[in-house]
């Protein structure tokens, strides 16, 4: 019986402007239930947008298309731009939001949430944060993630050796990639780890 192996091809390269239809329907489809999910992936690509040239973002391409991203910035540069994401999308996302009557408490929720832990200091939380990560269902166990992280890690650790990230605690396939990877628990937040 012959086996068959599986051989990574594809390529890891910058995010540009023309990959954010994608990167918006990979994080619509990864993440639907998490509070940026909720919305369309117009309103999701203009979240990235403006990460786009001031945050360390990274996508992974294979003869089919893109099918996963990565995005990390400092934490000051996250919140600069998650303001001009709301300062220039506020009434797109009230919109969004008010259409979506199932969404109104969770957004509320996230909202307080946020603001919760915008009140609170984490001094030990590295500065510079790995904001998302997601690959396509199709390559899910591939090894696109590990690949990602891997050249996610190259482009930051001349100037960020340390980074943290965030993952809910039910996520556990998530946090059994980063233990495999070599990840340690930091600190739990709220909902997070």
């Amino acid at each position: 019986m012959p086996t068959h192996s599986t051989r990574m091809t594809g390529s890891v390269r910058p995010a540009t402007i023309a990959d954010l239809p994608a990167i918006a329907g990979i994080h619509k489809r990864r993440f639907a239930a998490h509070a940026l999910g909720r919305y369309s992936t117009t309103l999701i690509g203009r979240f990235y947008r403006e990460l786009l040239s001031s945050a360390t973002f990274l996508v992974h391409e294979q003869e089919h298309g893109l099918d996963g991203f990565v995005v990390g910035a400092e934490q000051k540069v996250c919140r600069q731009c998650k303001y001009r994401f709301m300062r220039t999308c506020l009434l797109r996302v009230a919109w969004e939001t008010l259409g979506q009557p199932e969404a109104v408490w969770p957004a509320l929720r996230q909202a307080i949430r946020q603001l919760r832990l915008a009140a609170r200091e984490f001094p030990s939380l590295a500065e510079f944060r790995l904001l998302s990560i997601a690959v396509d269902e199709r390559v899910e166990g591939t090894g696109v993630g590990t690949r990602l992280i891997t050249a996610f890690e190259r482009q930051v650790s001349n100037t960020w050796p340390l980074y943290g990230l965030s993952v809910h605690r039910e996520n556990s396939r998530a946090i059994r990639f980063y233990e495999k990877l070599g990840f340690e628990i930091e600190q739990a937040r709220d909902s997070e780890i």
